[in-house]
């Protein structure tokens, strides 16, 4: 008796981790595991419409709506795949960038490390993006900050219309 009681409490055990975590999903709570963020839980919402972004920010924009050669390539590469997309701001409209030296910078400010590779592990050439830019209205510069991250070095400005949710770390 003592052991289907132990594993009657072991199913309704599961059943509510089950019902806990589908919960979580559809209310937009993700586990990142990639390398371009912090291993962290992430609240994922829509970015609703007119809201102001700012430097540092979260952002997932919807790459497959990119038209942008870059973003094809990586996608043909695998770089991108069904998972979303999370890159934080790292330059904002009117601001302009530059890569250079391993350092990014915006206005000229050195706002840290950012390696720019030639090619990637499999030993396939990169194109950068051509900086100094300046980011027009509606434009900004997203980053992440592995060595090996797919951003804004590599497919330039993103559109304010194709970034879709924000993310914000919850633990």
């Amino acid at each position: 008796m003592d052991g289907i009681r132990r594993a009657s409490l072991s199913c309704t055990a599961f059943l509510c981790c089950v019902v806990f975590l589908c919960i979580a999903y559809f209310s937009g709570v993700r586990v990142n595991l990639s390398g371009s963020l912090p291993h962290r839980l992430y609240r994922i919402a829509a970015l609703p419409e007119g809201k102001a972004l700012s430097r540092g920010e979260l952002l997932m924009p919807d790459y497959r709506k990119i038209d942008n050669p870059a973003i094809s390539e990586g996608t043909a590469r695998r770089y991108l795949t069904a998972h979303p997309m999370v890159k934080q701001v790292g330059a904002l409209p009117g601001e302009t960038v530059s890569l250079s030296g391993g350092r990014f910078r915006v206005d000229g400010r050195d706002m840290g490390p950012l390696t720019v590779l030639s090619a990637d592990s499999q030993g396939r050439p990169l194109g950068a993006f051509p900086t100094p830019y300046t980011l027009k209205a509606g434009e900004f510069w997203l980053v992440s900050h592995p060595e090996k991250g797919f951003d804004s070095r590599y497919f330039g400005p993103v559109r304010r219309t194709d970034i879709t949710h924000t993310a914000v770390a919850i633990f």
